[in-house]
This record gives C-alpha cells, sequence and structure tokens, in this order.
C-alpha cells in the first residue's frame, strides 16, 4: 500500500467516529431531516453546468449519495467523474493529485 494511502487509511479512522458523532447529535437535536431535506429544496433551481466528483470508496459520503445529486437538479450540463479513493484519498492520494487537475482543467476549458 502505497504510503498516502496508509495516510489516508489512518486519517478515515480518526474522522470516522466525530462525524458518526456529528450525525447522532443533530439527530438527537431534530435537526437531521431538515438539514437533509434543506438542499433538496434549494437544488431543483440549479441549472448551472455541474461536475460532480465523487470516490468510489467513500464510507462518509456514499457514491450513491453523490450520484443521487443529478435527479434533484435542473442543470442539463451535468457531469460525473469518479476516483477509486475514499474519502481522505480524495486529498492525500498521488493518483488523484494527478488525475484531478486535468479533469477540472479540461472540463471548465469545455465551458468557456
Amino acid at each position: 500500500m502505497a504510503e498516502d494511502e496508509v495516510l489516508a487509511s489512518h486519517l478515515e479512522a480518526l474522522l470516522t467516529p466525530t462525524i458518526t458523532s456529528q450525525q447522532a447529535f443533530y439527530r438527537q437535536l431534530g435537526l437531521r431531516d431538515r438539514i437533509l431535506n434543506l438542499p433538496l429544496m434549494v437544488a431543483g433551481n440549479i441549472r448551472i453546468p455541474i461536475l460532480n466528483i465523487y470516490a468510489e470508496q467513500d464510507h462518509l459520503v456514499p457514491p450513491a449519495s453523490s450520484l443521487a445529486l443529478e435527479k434533484y437538479i435542473a442543470s442539463v450540463d451535468y457531469t460525473v467523474r469518479s476516483f477509486p479513493v475514499g474519502h481522505i484519498g480524495m486529498y492525500v492520494s498521488s493518483k488523484v493529485q494527478q488525475n484531478l487537475p486535468p479533469t477540472l482543467v479540461d472540463w471548465l476549458k469545455a465551458r468557456t
């Protein structure tokens, strides 16, 4: 396993309990449904180009949750790109660092 993948694995192990605790806290306050539904109310008005980038092995933001965005927005210019990493791997993986910038540049160039 590459050094950056080991780092990503350790960071995910450290952060997951915190995120899980935050979700439980919102649930206790009765805010969970309000927080989750507010973006859906606003999303239907989004008509700008969207580039949806997600991590295929993300257990904090599951790929299905990222992919669900498309059915809630009004944009006709919707592009999806994924990377075979986890949540933290999107930030520290050398593979992502090599491939993500060209993906962003190409997508932006096609729209300018």
